[in-house]
C-alpha cells in the first residue's frame, strides 16, 4: 500500500476516534501481518492498556459495528489480545493496513470500528454510519456534525 493511502485510512480512524467523543478511551490500531495472519496476536498500546485494563489475564469481550460480540484472551503480561482474536479478524476479513478504532465501553468490553484499507462499500459505510450516529445519541449526548467537511461520512 502506498503511504497516501496508509495515511487515508489513518486520518479517517483518528475522525471517528474524534467522532465518538471522549466519555469512553479509544485507540486507533493500523493491522500489521502478525495481527492478522499467522500468529494473530494484538498488541494493545501501553497507555491503553495499562491505565484501563485489567493486570491480570481476563476474558475480553469485543463488539463489533453489528453490536455482535466476541470473547477474547486478554493476556496482561504480554499486553494483548490472543485467544478468540483469529476468529474475530477472520470473521470480519481484517486485512494489513486495516485500522481499528478501540472504545473501552464497560471494564471488559470494547466496541471496535473497522476502517478498511481498499475502503468500505457503500452497504457497510452506511451500516457503520448508522452504529456511530447511534452512539452519538445515547452515550455521548453531544452535538457532532453529520459529515466531515469533506462531506463523506465517517466510515467512507
Amino acid at each position: 500500500m502506498i503511504s497516501r493511502e496508509k495515511n487515508y485510512v489513518m486520518e479517517r480512524a483518528e475522525e471517528i476516534q474524534a467522532y465518538l467523543g471522549n466519555k469512553f478511551l479509544t485507540c486507533v490500531k493500523p493491522m500489521l501481518p502478525s495481527h492478522v495472519s499467522g500468529g494473530f496476536w494484538l498488541g494493545l498500546p501501553r497507555k491503553f492498556y495499562h491505565l484501563h485494563l485489567p493486570n491480570h489475564d481476563a476474558i475480553i469481550i469485543l463488539v463489533d459495528e453489528t453490536e455482535k460480540e466476541y470473547q477474547v484472551v486478554y493476556i496482561a503480561e504480554r499486553t494483548g489480545l490472543s485467544g478468540g482474536w483469529r476468529g474475530f479478524s477472520i470473521e470480519h476479513r481484517l486485512l494489513e493496513q486495516d485500522a481499528l478504532v478501540f472504545q473501552l465501553i464497560e471494564p471488559d468490553k470494547l466496541k471496535i470500528y473497522i476502517v478498511r484499507a481498499n475502503r468500505l462499500s457503500e452497504t457497510d459505510g452506511a451500516l457503520g454510519l448508522m452504529h456511530l450516529s447511534h452512539a452519538k445519541r445515547t452515550d455521548f449526548g453531544q452535538n457532532v456534525p453529520e459529515a466531515f467537511s469533506d462531506g463523506s461520512s465517517p466510515i467512507d
